[in-house]
């Protein structure tokens, strides 16, 4: 056990539990949300505090799931299993807890179309829940990678029933009776019965209209299911028949006339024929139930998952909570912390920092100053986490994990354990001081207090001494002038105080670290009512060393204070700092961003002009070609027109070899040597380092581009050159200088006219020696049986884009067949990429569907 039963209470976290217990749908979650209680195990901790997270995650983004109309179906499921009928409000519990099955199928598939990296994973996962039964023991889930949502997961997997809910929806009319058609004997057998009741009221309408005055009025009613008329008691031997009721005067008898005895008789043997019938379908409707109890139960089971976590996510919501993730020797880290049920517009957050070294923290201040708050929530939201419930912090917040939860908060008094004050909360104590060790979290309220001062100061600071050897994580909270002495010099051990305003003389319940507070007593006192003159005198019996110690922690909070101050000044003035970098950032892009279309304008211009020239010569060759078929049609001397057409010929081509290395020029632009770099440009060695829009070298792979998008956690960038985009590592790119990028760019946009030709030739030279050793490196085929989904997407892009460079016409990808989900991956991959034109499957010979074939544009 984490934490006693007692502590909870003291620390109101039934309240809590009470409070999500109102979210939860399934009747069985309502009990089980009032008795959770600490984890143990950081694993489960951490697995519980992810599903909470995820359902938050879902609810923020799709809103609630609708867990409505929920019911318990084991006991059913249970009778079924013994070949009994279930009634008809049985089997509609049924068909309303199937539709809610497809409510939540229809509520996940927007997620599902938003990420599809889930799909493939949806029939895998569906096997594993099967053989699991438990999807809490279900290792293949409680591993699951945390970018994945595990409850969308979940719902996508929930089994679908269809065919039960649409015969249980034909059968059962409400929670007494059967559709008529539910079979075609019972709609016979109905039709029948309706029509027998027809002739007896008729009958019984004609004995009504003959004996009026026998009648006691001219209705006909039922007693004993057998359609009878009420008779005046003196009239009985004008309506002869069986009497089978009286009125409580015994003036009327209801009689059964003779004529209709018979009729009525009928009536019975086919009511008598519904109610088999009836049976009999709402057993095999039972039945249907029972070959479906795996699903069933796996359902059940899924769903107390879901609406618990959805439970959670709702109450998180509403606190307007955070999940933590526990990780190993991880400090305590606690912004805007607030205590969970008090009133969120006027508690002061708690901010809280304690490096892993501090194993005591000693807070100090006056009286009605936070303090006794401040150590409840600080141990309220450490047992909310470890249940696996979101706590009310700000993001980043951290807590480290704890085996064992100690509390010795309020008053413990007990007159009928005849136990003062102090003798309670110190067998409370002992008891602490046997099981407390390094993985235990202690949280000790007004320690020594309720005996002497000075010896409860002594018997204090033992203790506080004897849970430091213990290594035991320890908050406490006193008045006491020596414990604050042996704070300030006894290492691992900090002080904290209660924040007191000394201008407005009212607390703060903001916590200082490293500062010792002063109680404030005779403030307090003056506050509530003290009369001044008794303060005057309280004052004249304190020492000198008292009076000194008072003051110089009173200088030292007002010198806090000041500290205080500059901080939230600097604060401000980094701030601004950071705003103005962002600024000139965006100005040095937009710049950087019109430098880059003036030069695309520059290019696409004398690639138009050239174009023109090439225009013209076409026409010129066509010309000539119309002068030479007129020439040789009059039979005249021609000889020289081959010369001509030659010349022409001739410089056609020479303009299209022009062309040619222009658009060499245009696609050369940013890769190669257009962007040289100097021995002074900066070596990246961190994506956080990478602009975009800037130009980067990439000596490796001999090639340059610029920066278009990046990959901080696989530390990846984008170079993009023309319409080829290269990903390639951050490490060891050179960041092209402004200096050398102008230079080169400025004499390429001066000499490309006059030079183009020269220096096409050398880059397509250069560019060509760069394709034939992409070419010789690239393997045959890519083989990524084993890997990951994600890990073999990642190899197959990088692949791609070196399959790319080497100009190769279509690549081999090994995927296996197995489960197909790589194949699926290779698939979509294919599909997104505009580099692919097709993907097909290996043929015989090939690797048959164990191989993907994709042909590069």
């Amino acid at each position: 056990m984490v934490i006693s039963e007692h502590a909870l209470e003291i620390l109101e976290f039934p309240k809590i539990l009470a409070d999500l217990a109102e979210f939860c749908h399934y009747p069985d979650n309502r009990r089980f949300a009032l008795q959770i209680r600490p984890l143990g195990e950081r694993e489960k901790a951490n697995f519980a505090q992810r599903l909470t997270g995820d359902a938050l995650s879902l609810i923020n983004k799709w809103g609630e799931a609708p867990l409505y109309g929920l019911s318990n179906l084991e006991p059913y499921l249970k009778r079924v299993s013994l070949d009994a009928a279930l009634s008809c409000a049985e089997l509609l519990q049924v068909a309303v807890f199937l539709r809610a099955l497809h409510r939540l199928q229809d509520y996940i598939q927007p997620a599902l179309a938003e990420d599809l990296s889930l799909n493939p994973l949806i029939p895998q996962f569906a096997d594993y829940f099967r053989d699991a039964k438990n999807v809490l023991q279900c290792a293949e889930f409680l591993n699951l990678p945390s970018t994945l949502n595990a409850l969308t997961l979940l719902l996508a997997t929930l089994p679908q029933m269809p065919i039960l809910l649409k015969e249980l929806d034909r059968c059962i009319l409400d929670e007494d009776n059967l559709q008529d058609n539910a079979s075609k004997e019972l709609a016979n057998l109905r039709q029948k019965i309706q029509e027998q009741q027809n002739k007896v009221r008729l009958t019984l309408e004609k004995i009504i209209k003959s004996n009026n005055i026998a009648l006691q009025d001219n209705v006909i009613t039922q007693r004993n299911n057998r359609f009878v008329v009420p008779v005046k008691a003196s009239y009985k031997q004008q309506v002869p028949g069986l009497v089978h009721d009286s009125s409580a005067s015994e003036q009327t008898l209801f009689i059964e006339p003779m004529a209709v005895v018979e009729l009525n008789n009928t009536i019975r043997e086919l009511q008598l024929a519904e109610a088999k019938e009836v049976q009999r379908i709402l057993l095999n409707l039972s039945l249907q139930v029972k070959s479906l109890i795996p699903e069933l139960k796996l359902s059940l089971n899924m769903i107390k998952l879901l609406d618990f976590s959805f439970a959670k996510g709702k109450l998180a919501k509403t606190m307007q909570a955070e999940t933590i993730n526990f990780l190993p020797q991880a400090d305590l880290h606690l912004l805007k912390a607030r205590h969970p049920l008090l009133d969120k517009t006027k508690v002061v957050p708690l901010d809280l920092t304690l490096s892993a070294d501090i194993r005591q923290l000693l807070i100090t201040g006056p009286n009605t100053g936070g303090k006794t708050v401040c150590l409840k929530t600080i141990a309220l939201l450490q047992v909310m986490a470890q249940s696996g419930l979101a706590v009310p912090v700000n993001s980043g917040s951290t807590f480290p994990f704890y085996q064992h939860i100690f509390v010795d908060i309020g008053d413990e008094q007990s007159v009928k354990l005849n136990l003062s004050t102090f003798s309670a909360h110190m067998r409370n104590i002992i008891t602490i001081l046997h099981k407390a060790d390094s993985d235990s979290l202690v949280l000790l309220d007004e320690l020594g207090s309720g005996t002497d001062p000075s010896e409860g100061a002594a018997l204090a600071r033992a203790i506080l001494e004897s849970f430091l050897q213990k290594q035991a994580m320890t908050f406490a909270s006193t008045h006491y002038r020596e414990l604050k002495i042996y704070a300030l010099n006894t290492e691992h051990v900090l002080n904290a105080a209660c924040e007191f305003d000394s201008q407005t003389m009212q607390p703060t319940y903001r916590l200082l670290l490293g500062a010792a507070g002063v109680s404030n007593a005779f403030t307090i006192a003056r506050n509530l009512g003290l009369a001044p003159e008794i303060i005057n005198s309280a004052k004249k019996y304190l020492s000198t060393a008292d009076v000194n110690f008072a003051e110089a922690l009173s200088n030292v909070e007002k010198e806090n204070g000041q500290v205080k101050k500059l901080q939230a000044e600097l604060h401000d003035k980094l701030r601004d700092a950071e705003i103005y970098k962002l600024q000139a950032q965006r100005e040095k892009e937009k710049i950087q961003t019109e430098r880059e279309k003036l030069k695309s304008t520059l290019l696409q211009e004398n690639q138009r002009e050239y174009k023109q020239k090439l225009a013209e010569v076409d026409s010129l060759l066509a010309e000539l070609k119309d002068f030479a078929v007129k020439y040789k049609s009059q039979n005249k001397n021609v000889s020289s027109l081959p010369d001509n057409l030659e010349l022409g010929t001739l410089l056609r081509k020479e303009v299209k070899t022009e062309l040619h290395n222009l658009q060499g020029e245009i696609h050369q632009q940013t890769i190669n040597e257009l962007f040289s770099a100097s021995d002074t440009n900066k070596v990246i060695n961190n994506a956080a380092d990478i602009v975009l829009n800037a130009y980067y070298k990439a000596p490796k792979l001999h090639l340059q581009g610029q920066a278009v998008s990046v990959d901080f956690s696989k530390q990846e960038v984008v170079l993009k050159n023309k319409n080829l985009q290269i990903k390639v590592p951050v490490v060891g790119l050179i960041l092209l200088s402004n200096s050398d990028y102008a230079d080169e760019d400025s004499s390429a946009d001066k000499d490309l006219k006059s030079k183009y030709a020269i220096k096409a030739k050398n880059k397509e030279k250069s560019y060509h020696k760069l394709i034939s050793q992409t070419a010789r490196s690239l393997p045959s085929e890519l083989n990524i049986i084993g890997q990951r989904y994600n890990d073999a997407e990642i190899l197959l892009s990088q692949y791609i884009d070196q399959a790319v460079l080497s100009g190769v016409d279509s690549v081999r990808i090994v995927h296996g067949k197995g489960s197909g989900i790589l194949r699926k991956m290779v698939e979509n991959f294919a599909r997104n990429d505009k580099r692919i034109k097709a993907c097909r499957l290996g043929e015989f010979g090939e690797g048959d569907t164990g191989v993907s074939i994709l042909t590069l544009k």
